[in-house]
């Protein structure tokens, strides 16, 4: 059976205050992972917030190994293609450079199923893009992130078909664990009936996110929340 959320409990736990930091998160991060839960029940949230959290540590420790092997492997590749378009004798003289050369010309079958092209031919289309591309809103987990999900394919995350909103993508912040500074300072400082409450840590949040998205031309769909 599927549990019934009670909307007005969302409501009730955004307009609390809190005593300490910790406790605000943990009352951001049950409001988040119920707000996900009110409109896809069935999501895996737990699963989505590993995944999110690893990424953030990867970009912490600049671990991308995947990306760091492949591009030192494109180098290598570009340097072994001069050196044998440089010395075109070397095959007939070095059985290595002979290996190189047999080796990058063989036939590969492309994503089509034709041959038509060497591993040469193909590996020279191959280019990773600069991080400015890559990552077209910076280089923080927060930029990241946005530029990450704000164009994500239909039904991959729990608002399944239709745009990402601003919410949506400070609900992904927050469960990587996104802070927004000016909420913590807030906390911090404040007396009972002044510290932020769930609804201004989210708030704020999406005004980071509105922040690093106010350079470009706004899609409709970003107005809502």
């Amino acid at each position: 059976m599927t549990e019934q959320r009670d909307p007005r409990r969302l409501v009730r736990t955004r307009a609390l205050r809190y005593d300490t930091w910790p406790e605000l998160q943990h009352a951001v991060l049950t409001w988040c992972r119920e707000r996900i839960a009110e409109e896809n029940p069935t999501f895996d949230v737990a699963a989505l917030e590993a995944q999110l959290h690893g990424w953030v540590s990867d970009w912490a420790a600049d671990n991308d190994e995947a990306y760091r092997l492949l591009a030192g492997f494109l180098d290598h590749f570009a340097e072994i293609d001069k050196y044998l378009e440089t010395h075109p004798l070397a095959p007939e003289k070095s059985v290595y450079a002979a290996m190189m050369a047999g080796a990058l010309a063989s036939r590969c079958e492309g994503s089509d199923g034709d041959f038509s092209l060497s591993i040469r031919e193909r590996f020279r289309c191959w280019r990773l893009a600069p991080d400015e591309v890559r990552w077209p809103l910076g280089l923080s987990p927060r930029a990241r992130l946005v530029s990450m999900f704000e164009n994500a394919p239909q039904n991959v995350l729990w608002w399944g078909s239709r745009t990402p909103k601003v919410r949506d993508l400070a609900i992904i912040a927050l469960l990587a664990g996104q802070w927004p500074g000016a909420a913590r300072t807030q906390q911090a400082e404040g007396s009972g009936a002044t510290r932020p409450t769930v609804k201004d840590v989210v708030g704020a949040e999406e005004n980071a996110i509105r922040a690093l998205l106010s350079g470009r031309a706004p899609k409709e769909a970003r107005t809502g929340t």
